[in-house]
């Protein structure tokens, strides 16, 4: 059996940033996913990655003829509330899977095989708990359990019949979604997270950490020019100096950048090293990190969008972390 099918839907305009996402999913052959979306745009698809056509009304029917309920989903962005029922939606996919999965676009994968082992998938029934990247067990049982009760109450039920985002499918800042369910039916949930998850802070691309005791983000307070992160022949990887000037680095899963609007360089194509700094995707300008010229490579590039996220979340006196 295969490992895993991740399951995207994403309808309007694919983000400019996708061709590296799918550059990304290219070197986790492994890995399968399939993109449902109604933009026809034709981008160049690996062969792990099929996307199917379908336009927003369509899924809202057919998560209503699933469910056999009535719902509402009256925008894309409540799609996330649905994500733990993508295992029962989309079962006729699933047939030759041990797990599914759904996963954002916002961020760019590193090397799966290197974190998501397989004693991992013959131990845990779900693995991870924040949003943007999510396995589940390709077990019928596993597939239905969102529709459990906890104290009595389905909470499914009230959360498809309000437009409110509830968070559903994930831990961050409430405990009446779908993580709380396995746990409460004795299901086993590998909780530490992989991701180099980054803060949504305006000009900055600090790494902030996930406490899942306290269902809270915490801002790792570093200054962006110490870190430098790049896409490597498949491995995500963050580069520092450490205290006396040599480089080292860390390995993620992925690299998770919050939903910005980052420009993606044409050139980035044809490179095997690739640098995701604010708010530019694109090659990076030496064949080698040294010491030496680790400070002269540029790790900022705003845009437009830079100016506009810092008046969104600055002038509202809100800073959002995850």
């Amino acid at each position: 059996m295969k490992k895993c099918l991740f399951i995207v839907p994403y309808f309007g305009k694919l983000p400019n940033t996708f061709p590296m996402f799918l550059k990304s999913c290219y070197k986790n052959q492994d890995f399968n996913w399939l993109i449902i979306t109604d933009d026809t745009t034709d981008y160049d698809y690996p062969e792990n990655v099929t996307r199917i056509q379908m336009n927003f009304n369509d899924i809202v029917d057919l998560f209503e003829k699933k469910l056999g309920m009535k719902i509402v989903l009256d925008t894309p962005m409540k799609l996330c509330d649905f994500k733990p029922i993508f295992g029962m939606a989309f079962e006729e996919y699933l047939s030759d899977y041990k797990f599914w999965g759904n996963c954002d676009l916002d961020i760019v994968l590193g090397q799966l095989n290197n974190f998501i082992t397989n004693e991992m998938l013959e131990t845990y029934d779900k693995i991870f708990e924040l949003g943007h990247l999510i396995l589940y067990r390709n077990l019928k049982e596993v597939n239905y359990l969102f529709k459990q009760k906890i104290n009595g109450i389905y909470w499914y039920k009230k959360v498809f019949k309000t437009d409110k985002i509830c968070g559903f499918d994930e831990t961050w800042e409430n405990d009446q979604n779908i993580n709380t369910i396995f746990l409460n039916n004795g299901k086993k949930v590998f909780r530490k997270s992989f991701a180099l998850d980054i803060s949504t802070i305006p000009t900055k691309f600090n790494e902030i950490k996930y406490n899942p005791q306290k269902m809270l983000f915490k801002l790792e307070e570093e200054p962006q020019s110490k870190f430098l992160c790049v896409w490597e022949r498949g491995k995500i990887r963050r580069y520092f100096l450490n205290q006396d000037e040599n480089i080292e680095f860390k390995e993620y899963l992925y690299i998770h950048y919050q939903d910005r609007k980052m420009t993606l360089d044409p050139l980035f194509y044809n490179s095997y090293k690739i640098k995701i700094i604010p708010e530019y995707i694109g090659p990076l300008e030496v064949d080698k990190l040294t010491p030496q010229n680790f400070n002269k490579v540029k790790k900022f590039k705003p845009n437009i969008s830079t100016i506009k996220h810092y008046i969104h979340y600055f002038l509202n006196k809100k800073v959002y972390y995850g």
